[in-house]
């Protein structure tokens, strides 16, 4: 072996050099690329990432995470109202900046984003009224049937939206108030939209609603393509590539899009129905209002001209769009009143009080939803903070450019506003744009106008959604409907520590369902946050929750934020409880709720007594909310709990409180009064009485009774633990000397009012108070039980 190598031949010598040369060509070409997309003529004075300056991978990864609208607002608070988020592409933020970017008179046509959106039939696209780009044919397409939805005609469809919401509430009620179920409400919005919709085309429900789930996949289908289109949109020629690809459908057979194909089986159940009719699609329609598809045919008829293609069109653009935007805000709506109670508490009041003076008929009509001014400013305010698209409604700056904020845009470059960035601009909307607050829109409606004007929820100028009145037809009338007849809370999240908008498997906004005012103790998360992309579901992500209970809230907590606490005692047992002190030397009431609720159960009591100077303590009781809950039976005994509240007294320095008291915590309150009688001023039982102590107790009765009156076969078990094995072996005393107030609904059929007679010989210093209304007299009530406990404080004269 050698010292040296040979020298490599000549050959290889040549391959590398011409190696070298074609790869610093190409890196040349790379550079020059670069340099010049990233300063092009008008554009460089335009900040922005300087990643989204050279390459639309920007635009399209921050689809792909799912987080478009987020990142775009944090994108504008770092670059201003102006920023580049393409090579060709600009984004605009600015609110007063909507009517020259889309305002009638600007000019602008729509991007290569629209295309993508075109459907197959039978092997051949057809664009809609929504998605073409060419603004001769959205006249042509839109003038046979833009009538068809103005709001005096949609009107007269109110009537089938009616039956929808009957149904609609009675599934509900059957499926999950009166089985004590979880609802998975996202869902079931979506199904009602799509229902709805179906109603109005084709005179028929395709069947969510009555089956329960996502007929055929019809739903999960939408959602595919519509996020096909939010990702592809952003680079349009990838869809040339692909979907569009004109060699690969030449070796395919002709296709139709899946909407496509589930709208043509629709058309042919309804023509079926035709035929069994003698009354024509035309004309009547069984006597209800003629069906949008019944009204396009006759467009058709009108005008001859018109090719077939647009019947499909027409009918896929009602189908598709028509339910998923409209699911959407009806989702935001739920989500903002359970993230904000006192909102939702003064829609309740607002829809109580005008039930109570026969202003709402058994379905509320579009006129009375209308009529009530803070339903209307939470719907628009839901609007405005989670708008329906996530991103930019995208428009070409047309001959000779625009000016916007200052900045020159050059002809053909993409221009458009995304609604969650322009919705929170502090120029319109106020200083406290990007928080909730339903008042801004309780303004005169000059001001109210100049608002709206400013918004994009159904796009903007003449391209404004043509089906917004459908949706808020919709909208007007579910909202107060489900609030009537159920109370709402969500329940704490089961899914993975992080879910993102392509997670379409895990649809985690879900509420119990209670018929009337009768409250369950449910916890939601301390932080939620609203993932929306082009045309989303709604989702609660919760990337920076971990899941630890500290990161909680007891909805009590939402009543009085920042007054919930919790405490360790000597028991080691851990308990919640919201406390605040009294003011100007008021006295503390002392809050014990009933079976199966929490410190929430007190929400209008902690509200209105606060606010007259009360101090509160509202207690998690063992077993709920945020309270330890102990799987041995024998540790929940009511005087060792009596003593556990007696020491969250002393940790708080009271020294005595008004005991209020409903279902078992009357149970609890009548032991505390007979163990500490010291440590209250007064007792009030609410539903349920003052119970004796160490009476005989008769399981098998009970037990009977409690099934006969509720279904529960053994609950008589539940009660008998809490007191009498406790209770027997003790000498107290049964008379309860402090003064009574008990107050008991009429109508209870569990705790009944014939309960007082008992124990009324025991209580020397009684008052009782009946009211109308079922067992949770302090919900169904609260303004009268709030009255006659206010009343009774003052009565006793309390001398501190």
């Amino acid at each position: 072996m050698t010292m040296f190598q040979s020298p490599p031949p000549f050959h290889f010598l040549l391959e590398h050099r011409l190696l070298s040369f074609v790869t610093s060509f190409i890196l040349l070409f790379l550079l020059k690329y670069v340099v010049q997309t990233r300063y092009q003529k008008n554009l460089r004075n335009i900040p922005g990432p300087w990643i989204a300056s050279v390459s639309n991978i920007y635009r399209l990864a921050r689809v792909v995470m799912g987080h478009a609208h987020s990142h775009d607002i944090k994108l504008h608070r770092k670059y201003g109202d102006t920023v580049r988020i393409g090579p060709n592409a600009v984004s605009i933020g600015s609110a007063t900046a909507t009517k020259a970017v889309y305002g009638i008179g600007a000019g602008l046509r729509k991007s290569d984003l629209y295309p993508v959106q075109y459907n197959y039939s039978k092997g051949k696209l057809i664009p809609g009224i929504f998605t073409t780009t060419d603004e001769q044919l959205n006249k042509d397409m839109k003038r046979p049937v833009s009538n068809l939805y103005s709001l005096s005609n949609v009107l007269h469809h109110e009537g089938l939206v009616d039956q929808t919401i009957e149904l609609f509430i009675s599934e509900l009620k059957r499926k999950f108030a009166d089985t004590d179920s979880a609802c998975n409400i996202d869902d079931w919005l979506h199904f009602f939209a799509f229902d709805v919709m179906s109603e109005v085309t084709f005179a028929r429900r395709i069947g969510f609603i009555e089956r329960g789930t996502d007929v055929d996949g019809t739903i999960a289908g939408i959602w595919k393509r519509f996020r096909y289109f939010g990702i592809v949109g952003q680079m349009p020629w990838l869809d040339k590539l692909w979907d569009k690809s004109p060699l690969i459908n030449a070796l395919l057979p002709a296709k139709s899009s899946a909407i496509v194909t589930f709208t043509f089986m629709q058309i042919k159940k309804r023509i079926e129905d035709f035929k069994n009719t003698t009354e024509g699609p035309i004309e009547k329609n069984n006597g209800q209002p003629i069906d949008f598809f019944s009204q396009f045919l006759k467009a058709k008829v009108n005008h001859p001209e018109i090719p077939d293609w647009y019947l499909t069109s027409w009918t896929t653009s009602n189908m598709l769009a028509g339910s998923d935007s409209t699911a959407i805000y009806l989702r935001s709506i739920i989500y903002y009143l359970l993230k904000n109670p006192e909102s939702y508490r003064k829609i309740l009041d607002e829809l109580s009080d005008y039930e109570n003076k026969g202003k709402i008929s058994k379905v509320i009509t579009w006129a009375e939803a209308k009529s009530l001014n803070y339903l209307d400013a939470c719907i628009k305010e839901a609007g405005r903070l989670h708008p329906v698209v996530g991103q930019q409604f995208e428009r070409v700056a047309p001959i000779g450019g625009i000016t916007v904020n200052g900045h020159f845009i050059p002809e053909g470059t993409v221009v458009g506003i995304n609604p969650w960035v322009s919705h929170r601009d502090k120029t319109v909307f106020g200083e406290d744009a990007e928080a909730w607050n339903p008042d801004r829109w309780l303004v005169e409606k000059s001001e109210q106008h100049r608002m709206e004007s400013s918004m994009l929820v159904w796009g903007g100028g003449h391209r404004t959604c043509l089906g917004k009145h459908i949706a808020l037809l919709e909208i007007y009338k579910l909202i107060p409907q489900l609030l009537r007849n159920f109370e709402v809370f969500p329940l704490p999240l089961t899914t993975p520590a992080h879910l993102n908008c392509t997670d379409t498997d895990n649809a985690i906004l879900k509420i119990e369902l209670k018929t009337g005012y009768k409250a369950k103790s449910i916890e939601p998360y301390n932080e939620a946050s609203i993932s929306s992309i082009s045309l989303n579901f709604l989702y609660y992500t919760i990337a920076a929750v971990a899941a630890k209970r500290s990161q909680k809230i007891p909805m009590a907590s939402l009543t009085v934020p920042g007054k919930f606490k919790t405490t360790t005692l000597t028991t080691s047992r851990r308990y919640g409880y919201v406390h605040t002190e009294p003011k100007d030397g008021s006295v503390t009431i002392l809050f014990l709720h009933g079976f199966p609720s929490s410190s929430y159960d007190w929400r209008h009591q902690i509200q209105y007594f606060s606010s007259k100077g009360f101090g509160i303590l509202a207690v998690d009781l063992l077993g709920y909310g945020d309270t330890d809950k102990p799987l041995s039976v024998s540790e929940y005994k009511t005087k060792k709990i009596a003593s556990e509240i007696i020491e969250i007294l002393d940790l708080e320095n009271i020294t005595k409180v008004h005991g209020v008291a409903h279902d078992f915590g009357s149970l609890l309150l009548s032991r505390t009064a007979n163990y500490y009688p010291d440590r209250l001023y007064t007792t009030t039982f609410l539903a349920v009485p003052y119970s004796l102590p160490g009476q005989k107790f008769d399981l098998a009765k009970v037990n009977a009774l409690t099934k006969q009156v509720a279904g529960f076969e053994r609950f008589g078990n539940r009660i008998k633990n809490y007191d009498y094995d406790d209770e027997i072996t003790t000498e107290l005393d049964p008379t309860l000397s402090l003064p009574t107030l008990v107050i008991q609904g009429s109508e209870d059929k569990i705790a009944v009012p014939q309960l007082l007679d008992f124990v009324r010989s025991y209580i020397p210093h009684l008052r009782s108070r009946p009211v109308p209304t079922g067992h949770w007299v302090h919900l169904e009530a609260k303004d009268t039980v709030n009255q006659y406990l206010e009343e009774f404080f003052s009565e006793c004269q309390i001398s501190l």
